[in-house]
């Protein structure tokens, strides 16, 4: 990683490692930003391996517009992630029982990272 990614990772791991311990740190908001091919998806694979080495990657959701960003990231989408249907146009609000589902979903994870930020509008 460059000198700036690895400053990024250090800040997710440092937090990691602050949350397992049960210290409680504050909430992790950041955004990596960067022009295409900047390595901000690689980033966010050397965070992955991070989880992983610490045995908790039941805690990290990986997320982004397309799908085949998603792919690239072992993530999801992000209408997958917010339950959100891309058919149902008509219907206004959620269902209680997507709202449900969607609560069950977001259990047990702590932690999200998008990728491809500048394609949400």
């Amino acid at each position: 990683l460059k000198v700036d990614q690895r400053r990024a990772y250090e800040i997710v791991v440092w937090h990691l490692d602050q949350t397992l311990a049960g210290k409680q740190p504050p909430p992790l908001r950041m955004i990596l930003y960067g022009k295409g091919g900047t390595g901000k998806s690689r980033v966010i694979q050397t965070i992955t391996e991070a989880f992983g080495r610490h045995n908790m990657r039941g805690l990290l959701l990986k997320g982004a517009y397309t799908g085949v960003a998603a792919s690239l990231i072992d993530g999801k989408t992000l209408h997958i992630i917010g339950h959100i249907s891309v058919n149902k146009r008509s219907e206004v609000g959620m269902s209680t029982d997507t709202k449900q589902k969607l609560q069950e979903f977001w259990k047990t994870f702590t932690y999200l990272f998008i990728d491809e930020y500048s394609m949400i509008s």
